[in-house]
């Protein structure tokens, strides 16, 4: 399983051909043409979605218990400057340390941008850092307990193009795989210095 996530100022080719950055896409044009932008730049075929809103991201970790994260002292200053009422994390956000986040302080968290020089290559190892405790979390689940975690996903989701059937092959899947290691991907990748330059070309064109 690899978890990927792309910067939101990451520039392609837009449907008109011109370059611009890959968050409006979906604004502009659609979410089949971010897929379709996705499967040439990637070379991976992506033609399947689902999008949730913050507030729905939230929801869902609420029903799964809220999610234990550790931050550093630049986190923790941020979160202290943020009104987050005394109960969205446990104990009260102090200094450094882990802490127990429900949904909307989680979302907070994954959202941060100018906690430190990181901008948004650090909100994105954020965000990728919730979702793999999520996922850690699923590992002890019963087939039925995932049942309802899709149900309770698909109460929280804002658009998708997937059935009813296709979600739950995807969630049967999911849980078949729920005991494999995790890999992470960040594009443009961790150690990458300078602007990506190869826009419009797949990964089997780059290699």
């Amino acid at each position: 399983i690899m978890l990927t996530s792309l910067l939101r100022d990451s520039l392609v080719e837009r449907p008109d051909g011109k370059i611009g950055r890959i968050n409006y896409i979906v604004k502009n044009y659609g979410p089949e043409a971010l897929c379709n932008i996705l499967s040439t730049h990637l070379g991976i075929k992506v033609d399947k979605y689902v999008i949730f809103n913050f507030q729905q991201i939230a929801n869902i970790i609420d029903y799964m218990g809220g999610v234990d994260i550790e931050v550093n002292d630049a986190e923790a200053t941020y979160l202290r400057r943020y009104p987050l009422s005394a109960t969205q994390t446990t104990p009260k956000m102090g200094k450094a340390g882990t802490y127990h986040f429900v949904g909307r302080a989680a979302v907070i968290y994954m959202r941060i941008r100018k906690a430190d020089s990181g901008a948004d290559f650090s909100r994105n190892r954020r965000v990728r850092n919730v979702l793999s405790i999520l996922a850690d979390q699923c590992r002890a689940m019963t087939y039925e307990q995932a049942k309802s975690l899709l149900d309770v996903i698909t109460e929280n989701t804002l658009l998708t193009n997937m059935n009813t059937e296709q979600l739950v092959a995807a969630m049967e899947q999911a849980y078949s795989l729920r005991q494999c290691i995790i890999e992470e991907l960040r594009i443009p990748q961790e150690d990458a210095v300078a602007p990506i330059k190869y826009v419009g070309m797949s990964v089997q064109e780059i290699d």
